[in-house]
């Protein structure tokens, strides 16, 4: 196994992205229906403190955005191959793995919220355990609970640089999310087609340096 070189992982990606603006569009149609939701949320409450539209954009949002990390994955891994892939590509190969990212993407939204009412830190640990469950779904072919736990013993097994990786990761994310926030109305939309693919990117550069070879063989031609 190899490990993450960080510069790298949070470098690289600003170059593909602005190689690749397809790495766009992916992300850009969730955050237009949450942009819509938002513009829905005053009207009238059916139920559960929400409208009945809000609701629905906020499903649909959900499922788009499931799709829009598969289908980044997929492109970032061809980038890194050497063959850069459309965003049509990207979406064409998450939608064939629609189910086992939705799957998997339920097990750790629920996990993580068990974990904050656990005193917040196994929820966080849970999240870290899982960072690389997509890039197992869509570059591996494994199934929902096999990526999980394939995850899990990725990241303990290289649990040190993992946690500082993403801790680094979390941070500039964080930051460029709270700038780009103070952007009227467009704000948030602007920091979901900026940021995600950034991170997908920046997660799957980091996948490919913990599995590669000792001799470098898995990620030569990438890297």
């Amino acid at each position: 196994m190899g490990t993450i070189d960080v510069g790298e992982a949070l470098r690289r990606p600003l170059e593909i992205m602005t190689d690749n603006y397809g790495f766009f569009i992916p992300p850009a149609i969730p955050a237009a229906v949450d942009l819509v939701s938002s513009l829905t949320a005053g009207k009238p409450e059916v139920g559960f403190g929400i409208s009945t539209t809000a609701a629905l954009l906020s499903l649909i949002s959900f499922i788009l955005s499931i799709i829009a990390s598969g289908a980044l994955v997929h492109m970032a891994d061809e980038e890194l191959k050497g063959h850069p892939a459309s965003y049509m590509e990207g979406l064409n190969a998450a939608f064939g793995k629609i189910i086992d990212l939705t799957i998997a993407s339920l097990i750790i939204g629920i996990g993580f919220f068990i974990g904050l009412f656990l005193l917040v830190i196994p929820g966080l640990l849970w999240l870290m355990l899982t960072a690389f469950v997509i890039p197992l779904i869509m570059i591996e072919n494994l199934g929902a609970i096999d990526a999980i736990k394939e995850s899990i013993n990725l990241t303990t097994g290289r649990f040190g640089e993992v946690l500082v990786y993403l801790i680094v990761l979390v941070i500039i994310v964080g930051l460029v999310w709270v700038i780009l926030s103070f952007i009227p109305y467009i704000g948030s939309a602007l920091a979901t087609i900026v940021l995600t693919p950034y991170a997908a990117i920046s997660i799957t550069i980091a996948y490919r340096h913990l599995t590669e070879s000792e001799s470098g063989e898995t990620s030569a031609e990438a890297f």
